[in-house]
């Protein structure tokens, strides 16, 4: 007796969009993670949890992401600082120097006879 088999795998199993379900998950996982830079601040934080090793590790973590967030508020407070609001920067003048194009309502100090000991 003679057999010859031949299988072909037409359709994809069932197992193929599953695992490809997860990758689009991981993936992601993983750019979000990159974007807030979520695995460097959980390194740093468990380091430090290591390191000192505190009797209360929840309170620990509580603290250092609030400290985390309070340091990224700061931050993006001073990226967003708009100097316009400061004299001499934005469109009023800054005190005590005219811009020339109305007359002084100050007048300078003379200074003619002024010596100064820096040379």
């Amino acid at each position: 007796i003679t057999a010859n088999l031949t299988a072909k795998l037409t359709a994809k199993t069932a197992l193929e969009p599953e695992e490809s379900k997860r990758q689009v998950v991981a993936r992601r996982a993983k750019d979000y993670m990159q974007k807030h830079d979520i695995q460097t601040v959980l390194h740093e934080m468990f380091a430090k949890l290591l390191e000192t090793q505190p009797g209360d590790p929840l309170s620990f973590m509580v603290d250092f992401l609030e400290h985390k967030r309070d340091d990224v508020e700061e931050q993006e407070a001073a990226e967003a600082r708009t100097f316009a609001s400061e004299p001499g920067l934005g469109a009023s003048l800054y005190p005590g120097f005219a811009d020339g194009s109305s007359p002084s309502t100050q007048e300078l100090p003379d200074l003619s006879r002024h010596h100064s000991l820096v040379v």
